[in-house]
C-alpha cells in the first residue's frame, strides 16, 4: 500500500470514528500547504462516507475579493468579504 493511501485509509477510519461517536455534530477541518492534496482528501472522503451525513464546506479563496475569488462571474457574493471580516493570527490559540 502507497503511503498516501495509508494515509487516506487512516483518515478514513479516524473520520468513521468520529462519525459514530455520540457527538450531535463534528468538523473536521483539513490543512496543509498549498497543493499538498486537501482537496483531494475532502472529496476522497465525501465519496467514501455516507451520503446526508457529512458535507463539503469548501474555504478556497474565501479571502478573496468577490471580482477575483471563487464567485467571480457567479452572481453571488463571499459573506466573509461581503461582512468585512478580518482574520488576526495573533489571536489564534
Amino acid at each position: 500500500m502507497t503511503d498516501s493511501l495509508l494515509h487516506r485509509t487512516e483518515t478514513l477510519e479516524r473520520a468513521q470514528r468520529l462519525l459514530n461517536s455520540k457527538a450531535s455534530r463534528t468538523i473536521l477541518g483539513i490543512v496543509g500547504k498549498p497543493g499538498s492534496g486537501k482537496s483531494t482528501l475532502a472529496q476522497f472522503l465525501l465519496d467514501q462516507l455516507p451520503e446526508g451525513q457529512v458535507a463539503l464546506v469548501p474555504m478556497d479563496g474565501f479571502h478573496l475579493s468577490n471580482e477575483v475569488g471563487p464567485l467571480k462571474g457567479l452572481g453571488g457574493s463571499n459573506p466573509l468579504v461581503s461582512a468585512n471580516v478580518s482574520v488576526n493570527p495573533s489571536s489564534f490559540n
